[in-house]
């Protein structure tokens, strides 16, 4: 911000900002009939030529809502809110015995304290998810042996292992018993990354997850709070768990999208001859 002018009375104040939330000076001058808005959303730059309609419709695929709404729409969002939207139309899937030749991921977030340990198992071929199981009482060497069984069983499933404290060492030891494991240590940076990429496949409907009444509590109550700096964070509200979230987030992130393939119609001997003469390849016209 600077003051502009000699003269305090004539002075300009203007401010450039990306709306974050509604918590700030800058959302209370948005609202204030002191203040002009000048809004530049992608419409405006869709108008000025400075990007294009395919660029946007790329962004909105591949950004959660939230961020779309802030980066593209300009809009102010809440600094505290739900995350997940579209989680009960993906929650067809049935869980289901591993199939000869497929690959499967698994995501596992580790008990802490008072929390669960939860393992979430997706098939690769289609990514919808095959079983799930959650406990907290059993000790740490059972519940490594209960990881081990359920990656074998899934044809040796690639492991996504919140690595994060007790995580590391458990890690190691599944490691060294042979388990193809990913140890995956979840900072705030981190844990948005495979928070968002979940967001937006379930927004998308690209996963279909098990119907388990605790996972879709977890999905609903899910919320993110927005700093001051505006910067995001995901976590369960106070008294909430977020495990069974975690465990799907670690999964999802070792998933990648499933691509149809349109077959193409043999082409019979009058139609190939029809399409050469419309191009002039025909030998009748050499």
């Amino acid at each position: 911000m600077r003051m502009l002018g000699d003269a305090p009375d004539d002075a300009m104040l203007i401010e450039l900002y990306n709306p974050w939330d509604t918590d700030n000076r800058a959302y209370e001058h948005s609202i204030s009939e002191d203040f002009e808005t000048i809004r530049v959303d992608y419409k405006q730059g869709i108008k000025e030529g400075r990007i294009t309609p395919e660029f946007i419709e790329e962004a909105r695929r591949e950004m959660s809502e939230f961020d779309f709404r802030i980066m593209y729409e300009c809009k102010f969002v809440d600094s505290t809110g739900r995350v997940f939207k579209g989680y009960r139309e993906c929650a067809t899937a049935r869980p289901r015995k591993p199939i000869k030749g497929h690959l499967y991921v698994m995501g596992v977030d580790l008990a802490k304290v008072q929390d669960y340990t939860v393992i979430a198992v997706y098939d690769r071929a289609n990514n919808i998810q095959v079983y799930q199981d959650r406990f907290k009482t059993i000790e740490w060497p059972f519940q490594k042996k209960k990881i081990k069984a359920v990656a074998r069983h899934y044809n040796n499933a690639l492991l996504y292992l919140d690595a994060t404290g007790l995580g590391d060492p458990i890690a190691d030891d599944l490691i060294r018993d042979g388990i193809a494991v990913e140890p995956y240590k979840l900072t705030n940076q981190s844990k948005k990354e495979i928070i968002e990429k979940l967001v937006i496949w379930i927004e998308q409907a690209k996963i279909r997850i098990i119907n388990i009444p605790e996972t879709i509590a977890e999905l609903a109550n899910f919320t993110y709070d927005v700093t001051r700096s505006g910067l995001i964070s995901y976590n369960a509200p106070v008294g909430f768990h977020d495990d069974i979230v975690i465990a799907h987030a670690l999964a999802v992130w070792g998933l990648n999208p499933i691509y149809k393939v349109e077959k193409t119609k043999p082409v019979s001997l009058i139609r190939e001859e029809y399409l050469k003469r419309m191009k002039g390849d025909s030998d009748e016209y050499i």
